[in-house]
């Protein structure tokens, strides 16, 4: 989180990292991506907060909640 938070778009470029592997194919990738989207929301500030709360990538996180990725993938982004 320091890394994320040393310059003012990091949070930004992070919050867009995240988002591209969250529309990947793989489970594991989108596991992973939610993992590290949690830890960021605990860890990183308000900034990154502020990022995340944004409509438009809380739409991804919706998306992930339809079921087509599957279960796991489904209870874990409506915990978020």
């Amino acid at each position: 989180c320091d890394l994320v938070n040393a310059s003012d778009s990091g949070p930004k470029e992070c919050v867009k990292a995240i988002k591209k592997k969250l529309k990947s194919d793989k489970f594991k990738v989108i596991e992973l991506a939610l993992t590290l989207l949690e830890t960021g929301v605990k860890n990183c500030g308000i900034r990154f907060h502020a990022v995340v709360a944004d409509d438009e990538f809380m739409e991804e996180i919706v998306k992930l909640t339809n079921g087509k990725k599957g279960p796991a993938i489904t209870d874990r982004a409506l915990n978020l």
